[in-house]
């Protein structure tokens, strides 16, 4: 896959997942609780679709410039592999690891700085990134595990970026919810995660 193709599958995701939360963002999906299981199960699944998406670009695009491809503007990262073709990549990449955890940015950005030269172009998108993709981790580990220490860390981001008052609410709601005049949280994390990918995707040397 081209850098191009691997960042328009997860545009395409991303679009996919705002269109299907805006899709039950509205107040007949509160009139029933059987409105709001449907709303629950939309918000909770397009939000993690897009999480699942985000780390095969973190995945595929790495194996995609260590066989030597450009970014969309042209840049190709000097990389400390020779790996010949994306299986041989992909077991060089992961090295001992049965998988890597694409989900970990420190994880990620130690990787990519042993891979590319100066962690290029991975390191500056992701540094920028990190402390956003904690909070989004917060919603995405509350969804998927709904464990204590999930709950307790979820409930610590709702208070930070909403209110003490609004500990307690659901994953769902907090991402229908929003701040002032921001956008949806769910907006603004799936923009947050699309604007590290093109990052990546779109890295021209000279701008930096």
């Amino acid at each position: 896959m081209t850098i191009m193709e691997i960042l328009t599958r997860l545009e395409t995701q991303c679009d996919s997942s705002i269109t299907c939360i805006d899709l039950v963002n509205k107040s007949e999906y509160i009139a029933t609780q059987e409105k709001k299981n449907i709303r629950d199960m939309v918000v909770k699944q397009a939000f993690v679709s897009v999480f699942t998406e985000w780390e095969h670009f973190l995945e595929n695009s790495t194996i995609a410039y260590s066989l030597g491809e450009k970014s969309n503007k042209g840049f190709r990262p000097i990389c400390y592999i020779l790996p010949k073709d994306a299986d041989h990549a992909n077991q060089l990449i992961k090295g001992t690891a049965t998988y890597p955890d694409w989900s970990k940015m420190d994880y990620v950005i130690k990787l990519e700085e042993a891979l590319f030269e100066g962690g290029t172009p991975y390191k500056e998108a992701l540094g920028g990134f990190s402390s956003k993709y904690k909070d989004m981790q917060r919603v995405r580990n509350h969804i998927v595990h709904n464990s204590y220490k999930s709950t307790q860390e979820f409930n610590t981001l709702v208070r930070n970026a909403l209110r003490a008052s609004a500990v307690g609410i659901s994953p769902t709601d907090f991402l229908l919810s929003k701040k002032n005049n921001n956008p949806f949280f769910y907006n603004l994390y799936i923009t947050h995660i699309r604007n590290a990918a093109k990052l990546i995707a779109e890295y021209e040397p000279n701008q930096h």
